[in-house]
C-alpha cells in the first residue's frame, strides 16, 4: 500500500498490511510531533530580537523557513521510526 505523507522530497509512504486508519493515526501523531519539536527547537535557538529591541523581519523570516525545513525532516524521521519506508520510486530521493 502506498500513502501520501507531508514531506518536501519523499510524498509516498508505504508499510505492508497497513490500514488506512493506521496510516491516518501515525501520519497525525508524526506531523503533530514534528510540529512541536521544530517549534522548540526553534525557540532554544537565537532569539528574533535585534540590539533595539524591535522584530528583525529577516531573521524572522529565515527561522520560520528553517524551522519548515526541520519539521519536513523531523517528519520523516518520525515515519521510519513508525515502520514506514519511501516507495520505491521516490527511495532515491
Amino acid at each position: 500500500m502506498a500513502l501520501t505523507g507531508c514531506t518536501e522530497d519523499v510524498t509516498n509512504w508505504q508499510q505492508p498490511g497497513l490500514t488506512e486508519a493506521q496510516w491516518a493515526d501515525d501520519s497525525k501523531k508524526c506531523l503533530s510531533w514534528s510540529r512541536r519539536q521544530a517549534e522548540k527547537d526553534m525557540e532554544s535557538g537565537s532569539g528574533l530580537m535585534n540590539h533595539n529591541g524591535t522584530d528583525n523581519s529577516f531573521r524572522q523570516f529565515m527561522s520560520s523557513y528553517d524551522t519548515g525545513r526541520s519539521q519536513k525532516k523531523l517528519m520523516k524521521l518520525c515515519l521510519r521510526q513508525h515502520g514506514y519506508s519511501p516507495t520505491p520510486e521516490n527511495s532515491e530521493k
